[in-house]
């Protein structure tokens, strides 16, 4: 199996280099299990345990593998694949967060305590400096698990990549100004190139971690895997909280303090009207111009 690069870019020749590195990754996630790839209901057992999103991506992943050798099995992994998506979309459409994350949904209050008690403590280790940097970070903008491996690069180095090596994310360092760049997410609608100025705290928390342990432009700032970050965060929330935090959790803890109230207001409001959020959003919700 190890001709899955092969395969792919020969089934998607325009895949960019990001989504090919994330495709592999959930690839090599299928072949763990022990199972072969040809007999698909072993394959489907196999990853019942695994989170729904996790094996909605690795049957998206098998299903374009074996796109042109396998048609029929291709069809239905993608199948699969697709009664995932639309039981994930059946699982938010109440807006309730689900029985198995609730345990570890917090309050936005909460989550900043967290983050304040492990900025107490990075002194003792680098790990905890770490996931406190990322957590402060996340914070203020939170990213999937896009810090991790993210370059430290100048004006001028960036400037000097052609748009097709830009692969990675990359922190742009320039006197006291940061700017956050990734370009992973452009083969995808909802997923855009993400160029963010680094503001407050997240900044300067950030720059303290570069110059402490001295990373150059062009080296790696975190030098560690997304599933590495997800299980770092996972082992300090535990040992703090003893909860699971991970960036998706964070993610529905920061946009839920936010927007849940005016959310459930526009709910009520075009509910009393007639017609849907979708509706109201589209047709009359509309700035000046």
């Amino acid at each position: 199996m190890s001709d899955f690069i092969e395969v792919v870019s020969i089934n998607r020749p325009n895949i960019k280099p990001g989504s090919l590195k994330s495709y592999n990754s959930a690839f090599n996630k299928a072949i763990k299990t022990g199972q072969d790839i040809l007999e698909p209901e072993k394959m489907i057992e196999a990853l019942v345990s695994m989170p729904l999103t996790t094996r909605r991506n690795i049957f998206n992943v098998l299903s374009l593998y074996v796109e042109k050798s396998h048609p029929v099995l291709s069809t239905h992994y993608g199948t699969e694949r697709d009664k995932l998506n639309k039981q994930y979309m059946v699982d938010n459409e109440n807006g309730i967060i689900s029985d198995k994350q609730s345990p570890h949904f917090i309050t936005y209050e909460e989550l900043v305590t967290f983050i304040y008690n492990v900025r107490s403590d990075i002194d003792k280790d680098k790990n905890t400096h770490t996931a406190y940097v990322i957590l402060n970070f996340l914070l203020y903008r939170p990213l999937r698990n896009d810090l991790a491996g993210v370059r430290l690069m100048t004006p001028r180095m960036f400037k000097k990549l052609k748009e097709e090596d830009k692969t990675e994310c990359y922190l742009i360092s320039q006197g006291t100004d940061l700017t956050f760049y990734c370009n992973q997410y452009e083969t995808t609608k909802t997923r855009p190139q993400e160029i963010v100025s680094i503001q407050g705290k997240a900044r300067i928390e950030l720059q303290k971690y570069i110059k402490k342990y001295n990373i150059k432009s062009g080296e790696i700032v975190f030098n560690m895997s997304k599933n590495a970050m997800t299980q770092l965060l996972i082992r300090i929330s535990q040992r703090y909280i003893q909860k699971n935090i991970s960036t998706t959790m964070i993610r529905k803890i920061v946009s839920s303090h936010k927007f849940l109230q005016s959310k459930q207001e526009q709910e009520e409001h075009s509910k009393s009207i007639g017609h849907s959020v979708a509706i109201d959003n589209l047709i009359y919700v509309k700035k000046p111009q």
